[in-house]
Formats: structure tokens, sequence, C-alpha cells
């Protein structure tokens, strides 16, 4: 049986950056030229922000700004990128940065790379789950604003914890001030979408609510999980 290799057997394409990055450096894409009919990835380094990224990781040699390389996205076969971490540690791309970073999804380090400071990983597919709190009550709208986001599985939506997100209120959730939510990316409807969330309470998932009728009030406890 014939070995793999990460460099013969990859799907490779080609790409130019708008800055120099080394050899194994991960990137993102910003878009596609066009050269003698062929189709080039254009990329940059890494900026977390909302909508989520498509990731490149660059071959085995370094690429100047504005020239053309060899990128890869490992998916089906594992790659060779920048970063530090033990076989089994999810990574991902984190703001402002060429290497693949501990506590960001988006890859599983497979093992070491052929020289220091580079990992083998291959690609996981996944949906973008993220959680954060409100920055308001809800009152039903259909939509709110999260900040404090953080990346269940998927990429990290935004560069910083006070960076705010619009998420719609699907579910018509009745939420106070700094409620904790979780909410999901729709590919096919290009939005942040709310599952579910809790007045005050970062293990709850079923807020208090008190609805009142022309004749009864019922009130409708929090559902804490631990």
């Amino acid at each position: 049986m014939r070995a793999l290799s990460q460099f013969s057997d990859q799907a490779w394409f080609s790409f130019t950056p708008n800055a120099a990055v080394a050899a194994f450096a991960v990137m993102e894409s910003t878009g596609t030229t066009t050269s003698k009919r062929k189709v080039i990835v254009q990329t940059r380094q890494y900026t977390a922000g909302d909508p989520r990224k498509t990731i490149w990781i660059n071959g085995p040699q370094s690429v100047a700004s504005g020239t053309y390389g060899i990128a890869t996205m490992a998916l089906g076969y594992p790659a060779v990128a920048l970063g530090s971490a033990s076989a089994g540690a999810h990574v991902g791309p984190s703001d402002g940065s060429w290497e693949l970073s501990t506590g960001y999804p988006g890859f599983v380090v497979i093992g070491s790379g052929p020289i220091d400071g580079t990992v083998v990983v291959i690609r996981r597919q996944e949906a973008t789950i993220c959680k954060g709190v409100t920055t308001g009550t809800t009152n039903g709208a259909s939509t709110f604003t999260v900040d404090g986001v953080s990346a269940l599985s998927g990429l990290v939506p935004v560069a910083g914890a006070t960076n705010t997100l619009t998420v719609q209120n699907l579910p018509t959730m009745y939420l106070a001030n700094n409620a904790a939510v979780m909410f999901v990316w729709n590919d096919s409807d290009n939005q942040w979408e709310g599952c579910g969330g809790a007045s005050g309470s970062n293990n709850s998932l079923v807020t208090a609510v008190q609805v009142t009728t022309t004749s009864n009030t019922i009130d409708i406890t929090t559902l804490t999980l631990n």
C-alpha cells in the first residue's frame, strides 16, 4: 500500500496573499481573482469577526506579498500548520496570528510537524455554536445583541469579549439583561440564530417568565442544569 503524503495527496489551490506568509502559515480568504482563466484565492492574516471565515494553510514554501503559492483547507487529509499543541488538542485560528492556537476550534492535532513550531492537523467539520450574554432585555423582540462571545464549536465570531453580535431571536425568548444564551450560525440564511437562554445564569437553559392572562397568572420557573 502506498503511503499517503500530506504534500502530494492534498487538494492544493493557488493563492496570492496581501502580505508575506511563512511556510505552513494559517490564513483566511478574502475573495478570488483570475489569472489566465485560473481561479486564484486571495488571502490575508486571520482576523476574528462576523461572518465566519474560510481558513487556508500555506504549503511548504514561504510566499511573498502579491506572488503566488499553494494552500490547502486540510479536508480529508492531514496538513502541516504553524502551531504548538499536543496530539488530540483542538486548535484553530486566533485573531491577528499566522498560527493555530489552543482554545480555538476548527482543527484537531494529530501530532508534531516535520519542523519545530509546526503541528499535523486535520479539519473538523462541525456547526458553529457560540455562547454569550445579552446586552439588554429582549422582551420577545425579533433580534437581540450579545457580547462576551465564545465558541462552543466552530470559529470564534468576534475579535474581543466586548464586541457584539446581532442574533435572530427565533424562539421568541424573553430574557433579562446579561442573560446567558446560546446561538448558532445558519449557513442557509446567513445569520446568527438564538437557540436557548436563561436569566442571569450560565448553567440555566430556560428563563423564568411570568405570563398574565385575563384570569390567571402563570409562573414558568427557571430550569437549571448543573
